[in-house]
């Protein structure tokens, strides 16, 4: 007897490998900060900021993934509309919440990043165990 469907089981993967994608994430920020024009000290303080916020990253990517966008997207494919746009969407709203309440455009913008990247990283993994969704 089956407990759990398919896309079930490549949603909870999806939640499980997503929160990873924020290390690559994390890795381009210092390239696009040096095109921007940000100066850092040295290599190794861009090396220590860069695993400080991937590993900070990460603990609050899982603790997202699990808490909101596993409920989401079986909601999702309770209603049959589990795509990747809709999923994105989806995964912007923690960033519009936080542009409301907070008007920090920095951190909104760091927020709507980091939850596009687990976002993807989520679908790209969910979506190779599925054979239909």
């Amino acid at each position: 007897m089956k407990t759990f469907s398919e896309p079930q089981i490549g949603i909870v993967k999806g939640a499980l490998l997503g929160p990873l994608a924020v290390f690559p994430a994390v890795l381009l920020l210092p390239l696009g900060a040096a095109l921007i024009g940000i100066d850092y000290g040295s290599l190794t303080d861009v090396f220590l900021s860069t695993l400080f916020v991937g590993f900070w990253g990460v603990f609050i990517a899982y603790v997202s993934a699990l808490i909101f966008g596993l409920p989401a997207c079986l909601v999702l494919l309770r209603f049959k509309r589990l795509n990747y746009p809709s999923l994105s969407a989806l995964a912007l709203v923690p960033a519009v919440v936080t542009g409301v309440v907070s008007r920090d455009a920095v951190l909104t913008l760091m927020i709507a990043y980091f939850s596009l990247a687990v976002s993807s990283g989520g679908w790209i993994v969910g979506r190779k165990s599925i054979r239909e969704l």
